[in-house]
């Protein structure tokens, strides 16, 4: 067992994306989590980033970032009450075909405006 602290392992958590949602001041933006997903993939082909400790490191001045081991989708990633299902299918198609070509595990916590998915689990190839 790892403690805390002890580990390399990378870890990526999103929430709140509310894929589907276009109001007059509130739209998702699932270009940006697309070109998001693609640095993600480039990380996983070998692509090296590496990222600026500043102030905050110790005797190293950056760290190499590494692909994830997991991606965490902490709730409301779909916004199923005030979205169409065409506008939720049109935000979300390149972003889940993103999403199932990494290697990584993915899990999805649902939140209260994705709840429904639980109606549907299971019956879709994606899960």
């Amino acid at each position: 067992m790892a403690l805390l602290g002890e580990t390399n392992q990378s870890i990526i958590v999103v929430a709140d994306t509310h894929f589907g949602l276009r109001k007059e001041t509130q739209v998702c933006d699932p270009n940006a989590f697309s070109d998001f997903l693609n640095w993600v993939k480039f990380l996983e082909r070998g692509g090296e980033e590496k990222l600026d400790l500043g102030i905050w490191g110790s005797s190293e001045t950056s760290v190499a970032l590494e692909p994830p081991e997991k991606i965490i989708l902490l709730g409301d990633i779909l916004e199923l009450w005030d979205s169409s299902v065409k506008s939720i299918d049109a935000s979300t198609r390149y972003v889940i075909q993103l999403l199932s070509d990494l290697n990584c595990e993915k899990i999805y916590i649902l939140g209260n405006h994705d709840y429904d998915l639980l109606d549907i689990a299971g019956d879709y190839p994606l899960g």
